[in-house]
């Protein structure tokens, strides 16, 4: 049976697969807020920023080389560690945005699969946005993306309390007719 996965493996796959995807979208609606209260991004700068989020995603997904090589900026940039400093992101709130922890029948390896995919999901949000903003504003730096990265992990706290993505979605649509899509 080449090429076909065991059971477990399918298992931990679709859990990372999972974890990833809620992660990264709780944090891609989290960071419009993020955009339009503390940077001032009107809707129309935050529908072309997404757009150009996806852009960026595409290109970077297209080549390790190139994602390599915007984490090296983001390092560089922002004067740190990008992989040590995603583990500042609160326990809660990663757990409220992932989905929660692997329920059922599950061992180490699925609790482990699915914190390793919620830290990549953190990593890859911040690379993306990050090199989008960068792209934007050229003096984009160190200074703005500590003020992004505390108000990311503040607002997070809103999550271990109870808030929804559909919350964030819905308020964007009611208050100010911007659709938005994670």
């Amino acid at each position: 049976m080449h090429g076909v996965k065991s059971c477990p493996e399918a298992r931990l796959k679709a859990i990372g697969d999972r974890v990833f995807c809620e992660t990264f979208k709780s944090l891609q609606l989290l960071g419009f807020t993020v955009l339009y209260y503390d940077f001032g991004m009107e809707t129309d700068a935050l529908t072309d920023f997404n757009n150009r989020m996806h852009e960026k995603n595409a290109e970077l997904l297209d080549s390790a080389d190139r994602y390599d090589a915007a984490v090296e900026k983001i390092d560089k940039r922002w004067n740190c560690i990008l992989s040590r400093k995603i583990m500042e992101f609160p326990y809660r709130q990663r757990v409220k945005m992932m989905g929660g922890l692997p329920k059922g029948k599950v061992g180490l390896q699925s609790f482990n699969m699915a914190n390793m995919q919620s830290y990549s999901a953190i990593e890859s949000f911040l690379v993306l946005t990050f090199s989008v903003l960068m792209e934007k504003n050229k003096r984009f730096g160190k200074t703005q993306m500590d003020l992004f990265w505390a108000n990311l992990k503040a607002n997070s706290e809103n999550y271990a309390k109870g808030m929804t993505d559909q919350f964030i979605v819905e308020y964007f649509q009611d208050q100010l007719n911007l659709q938005l899509n994670g």
